[in-house]
């Protein structure tokens, strides 16, 4: 494993690193927010990363626990193979600025 990695893992599929764990206790995001976009979002891969945010019109089933309107705002990106979550952050216009980034790093 990357010594960037913490023992904090999602769903044993995915692990946060230090740089995703501290950004999302910064940005109030819950780990059943983090798990609920990587099960449902689309993936896009971009950059040599794994950006998942759910589309506007998606109509997936939210848990009560969870507010829709944030959930529409948030992106998890992850490395190119998905195994660590790098950083999570809120966009209103997430899904347009993924689908406009480069393919590849210039």
């Amino acid at each position: 494993m990357n010594s960037n990695l913490i023992n904090t893992s999602i769903n044993n599929t995915y692990s946060h690193t230090n740089h995703s764990n501290k950004r999302s206790k910064q940005r109030g995001v819950k780990n059943e927010s983090i798990v609920f976009i990587l099960e449902n979002a689309t993936p896009i891969y971009k950059q040599g990363f794994c950006f998942y945010s759910l589309k506007n019109n998606g109509k997936k089933e939210v848990p009560k626990s969870l507010k829709r309107d944030s959930l529409m705002n948030l992106v998890v990106m992850t490395s190119g193979g998905g195994e660590a979550i790098i950083t999570v952050y809120k966009n209103l216009k997430a899904w347009k600025n993924i689908k406009r980034k480069h393919k590849y790093l210039s």
